[in-house]
């Protein structure tokens, strides 16, 4: 039996519901009050700086994908439609996956190719995930946590082994070689179908259209290699946003613990399964800051902080998308 929307959307206010009934039981609500009270304004007018250059690069590195598809979109539109999708994300069920469809619908009345546009935002989503999960081991070693087991230590061996073997798959999806051998492979089955003349099932039809969207990547390396880049400066960045966010907080930090803990909450808080990833985000932020004597209501306010910031940014989305509807 499908499962209807509203049902998928009720599901998701429960689980955001239960999650912050959990974490308000264990923490003091005037606690946190009085912190937001005593909050540095002065480091916080520094992470508001580094959010204007976080969306500056995050519309760099969706230009760089774009032009390795052909298309030479003005940057500010680019911006535009980055913010649009954030305002989108608070508010429709999908949170993420909502924020990318706005973004491909946007996109395709502009280019006119749904499938490019698609292509464009998925591969975009990758090159931010895949730096943060690279960064992640690393991150580990150099700032270890306080309190940890055996178990931790099989679950990162086991993670750093799943990252290693993600960085071949690309490297080899990447590679000239593969591109033939992969066509070699292919184009008998092709060739087959077409003398028998039968019909070529649809989903063969749009693998090979991907697959063909896809190699324009191999040829346009350097944009692949930029947008890389791209999300790495961004990794750094959000964790410096992260680490003023803190001070402000007078909480301090070591910053490899920040960047492997603020990578695996946005890789987290994009599965679809609460409303704007409230709760989860908090939840998440709680259990991994506790391993560095961050207490409950420290790492709540500073969850309510950064989820405040996402609050801003899809404000702003707002503005441009009733703007444009003008």
């Amino acid at each position: 039996m499908k499962i209807g929307t509203p049902f998928k959307v009720f599901f998701k206010f429960f689980i955001s519901f239960i999650l912050i009934l959990f974490l308000v039981k264990r923490v003091d609500l005037a606690q946190v009050w009085s912190l937001f009270l005593g909050l540095n304004y002065s480091y916080l007018s520094i992470t508001l700086f580094l959010t204007l250059i976080i969306w500056i690069i995050h519309a760099n590195r969706w230009q760089l994908l774009l032009s390795g598809l052909g298309w030479k979109i003005p940057f500010f539109k680019l911006m535009e439609l980055n913010l649009i999708a954030t305002f989108y994300t608070l508010f429709l069920p999908g949170y993420t996956i909502s924020g990318g469809v706005v973004k491909a619908f946007k996109l395709t009345r502009l280019t006119g190719d749904v499938l490019k546009s698609a292509l464009s935002i998925v591969i975009d989503r990758f090159m931010l995930i895949l730096p943060r999960l690279l960064i992640i081991p690393f991150c580990l070693i150099i700032n270890p946590p306080l309190a940890i087991d055996s178990k931790f230590w099989k679950a990162f061996i086991c993670a750093s082994f799943i990252l290693l073997l993600i960085a071949i798959i690309l490297g080899i999806m990447l590679s000239s070689r593969f591109s033939l051998l992969l066509e070699r492979s292919i184009r008998p089955i092709l060739q087959k179908l077409q003398k028998t003349k039968e019909d070529i099932p649809q989903s063969l039809k749009s693998g090979v259209s991907l697959w063909n969207l896809l190699r324009a990547y191999q040829n346009h390396r350097l944009s692949v290699i930029g947008s890389f880049g791209y999300g790495v400066a961004s990794c750094f960045l959000n964790g410096l946003w992260f680490y003023f966010i803190a001070f402000a907080l007078g909480v301090k930090i070591p910053f490899g613990a920040i960047l492997w803990i603020f990578s695996i909450v946005t890789i987290v808080e994009m599965f679809p399964i609460s409303i704007a990833g409230i709760g989860v985000r908090e939840g998440t932020f709680v259990f991994l800051l506790k391993y560095y004597g961050v207490a409950p209501v420290m790492a709540l306010s500073l969850s309510l902080i950064v989820f405040f910031f996402q609050v801003l940014e899809g404000g702003v989305g707002g503005l441009l998308e009733i703007w444009a509807r003008r």
